[in-house]
């Protein structure tokens, strides 16, 4: 099958769903059971067209060559917003579409690839744009649009005033944004697209603004919050945290979690942010995905086995989910002490420390007090010592039974609505229709005889 054979193919299933949901819609007026039936059919169409999708998408298949070889045209394009599609439906094999979307980027052999349905276009009209904040790889600006909305632009340094940037920096940008659009959870910053402002920004990722801004920023300016307040700071973290560990596929490592790479939104829920330097653990995407040049912007936090030697690099092999772990007990030490990890220490003496294996969470008499009034407990510290441990064999994992009920939350958190402009081939209403018809087998099955 030829790539324009395979990509007519997607176009045409998806002009039929369009009729086909009409029909449904037009059929339920009259008889419900045989919307319902359809509405069977419906999905189960949806199904086999996300599973033929997936066997195009094995290497060795010609569909799968083809597709890598193509130009970055029309077709191209409009094929990766089906993919994208059928992801968002919520169909059995949403994840290996993603995976294949995020291979076609990585690995296509015409040049970088920067997908048409997450694209804002320029933004020098949508409103008044200010610096926010600046450091590590990115500068966050915020922009008040037109229409109301607030959003926040990120914009990694490679970008910034330079009208040709390198192809190595735009495939990292692009590797970041695949790997961030495919998240959906409460406690996870939703990713809105990518933007420009020419000339003085090339690319920019797109996302809510976070009233509350960074949680470093937060417990500064509210010391006096309740105990209350920092334990669900605390179970909103490790909730966002065991969905990229446990609930995705291939899991996510974020690998630079830090009080500023943590946000809080108008109602101070946690979102984490910031996946410049995430690592997705696939055994035969790894290699290619991490890099010995890994160098997170706050050493406090970072995890004793990234240490090698006295450099502070990182070496390969080496990065997983229990890095997040360590970082993570550094966060809530944080939240209960309003001190960071080896308070007073910087760069070199942080890797000193570790080196003589001192304590990262280790805090004054009173400072321990003063913690313990804020709602931290005797089973919170215990547990936040071992996740802190120099060994990651010896820190457990979010998924345990004991360490759940320490952090009180349940594991597997409500997924959110995606805030992404109305850009792609199935529109929102369509998707929506879609879901509204798979609940609808799931709670009577009795309808497919």
């Amino acid at each position: 099958m030829s790539s324009s054979t395979f990509v007519h193919c997607l176009s045409s299933n998806t002009e039929i769903h369009r009729e086909f949901i009409n029909a449904i819609e037009k059929v339920s007026k009259l008889d419900r059971h045989w919307a319902s039936v359809l509405g069977v059919a419906y999905v189960n169409d949806i199904d086999d067209m996300a599973l033929r999708v997936v066997a195009a998408s094995i290497s060795e298949r010609d569909e799968c060559k083809m597709v890598m070889a193509m130009d970055d045209g029309d077709p191209f394009q409009w094929m990766l917003k089906v993919i994208q599609a059928l992801s968002d439906t919520g169909c059995q094999t949403r994840r290996r579409l993603s995976y294949f979307l995020e291979k076609i980027v990585r690995k296509r052999e015409r040049g970088v690839v920067f997908p048409e349905f997450l694209n804002w276009g320029e933004i020098n009209n949508m409103g008044s744009m200010m610096d926010q904040i600046s450091g590590g790889h990115a500068r966050i600006k915020k922009l008040e649009c037109n229409d109301g909305k607030t959003l926040a632009l990120k914009v990694l340094n490679g970008f910034s005033n330079i009208e040709d940037p390198d192809e190595a920096v735009m495939k990292e940008f692009v590797r970041e944004m695949m790997i961030w659009r495919q998240f959906n959870h409460v406690n996870i910053l939703p990713f809105m697209g990518y933007a420009n402002s020419k000339p003085a920004i090339k690319f920019a990722f797109v996302s809510p603004w976070m009233k509350n801004g960074s949680l470093t920023e937060y417990l500064k300016n509210n010391v006096t919050i309740a105990g209350r307040e920092r334990l669900a700071m605390i179970t909103g973290i490790a909730s966002g945290l065991h969905y990229l560990h446990h609930e995705l596929k291939p899991l996510v490592v974020h690998a630079d979690l830090t009080g500023g790479n943590v946000v809080l939104d108008e109602n101070r829920t946690p979102r984490i942010a910031d996946f410049g330097y995430s690592k997705v653990l696939d055994s035969k995407a790894f290699s290619d995905l991490f890099s010995s040049s890994f160098k997170p912007t706050t050493l406090n936090y970072r995890a004793p086995e990234l240490w090698v030697g006295n450099t502070g690099r990182s070496s390969k092999g080496i990065v997983t989910n229990k890095c997040d772990l360590y970082s993570f007990a550094g966060i809530c030490y944080q939240i209960f002490t309003l001190e960071v990890p080896f308070n007073g220490l910087t760069g070199q003496m942080v890797y000193e420390a570790i080196n003589d294996s001192k304590d990262p969470l280790k805090t004054p008499r009173d400072v321990k007090g003063q913690a313990y009034q804020r709602g931290l407990t005797d089973g919170l510290r215990s547990l936040l010592k071992q996740f802190s441990d120099k060994d990651p064999q010896k820190r457990p994992d979010l998924c345990n039974f004991e360490v759940k009920k320490t952090l009180n939350f349940r594991g597997r958190s409500p997924v959110q609505p995606r805030p992404l402009p109305d850009l792609r081939v199935f529109n929102q209403a369509l998707i929506d229709k879609h879901k509204e018809f798979r609940e609808q087998v799931v709670m009577n099955p009795s309808n497919t005889s």
